[in-house]
């Protein structure tokens, strides 16, 4: 198998996940796994070059050689995800979806936070799919 075939299968597979923890009321746990979704369908994008890249830089560097419309989607994902913890990036999202910071992080999401970032980064993966 590929590298860009794996990291689309991991990506579906998150969001898949995603689905079903957010179906189960664990929300911090649906947040985490679409990120992971947004994260993977990156590296199948990037192959190899992400293997030592951190969180951040992958997503970024991904985005690059994109037209501006294609970016400009791929940011408002971007966005939505850093915005549910107000974090500089979706990183920051994620580590407050795993980690302890003032407020648990079952407590942190709710229902249409999960909902919002599945739909979203669904949509951007399917976007990226026949890009890469």
């Amino acid at each position: 198998m590929s590298y860009k075939t794996a990291y689309v299968n991991i990506s579906n597979r998150h969001l898949d996940m995603a689905e079903i923890l957010e179906k189960e009321g664990y929300y911090e746990g649906a947040v985490f796994h679409a990120y992971h979704a947004f994260e993977a369908i990156c590296c199948a994008g990037l192959e190899e070059l992400s293997d030592d890249l951190e969180h951040d830089r992958r997503l970024l560097m991904f985005i690059n050689p994109y037209p501006e419309n294609f970016q400009r989607k791929f940011f408002r994902v971007y966005q939505i995800l850093s915005a549910l913890t107000d974090s500089r990036t979706p990183v920051g999202t994620r580590n407050k979806s795993l980690y302890y910071d003032k407020i648990e992080p079952h407590k942190r999401f709710q229902a249409k936070d999960a909902r919002t970032v599945i739909d979203r980064v669904d949509e951007i993966v399917n976007l990226i799919i026949p890009e890469i």
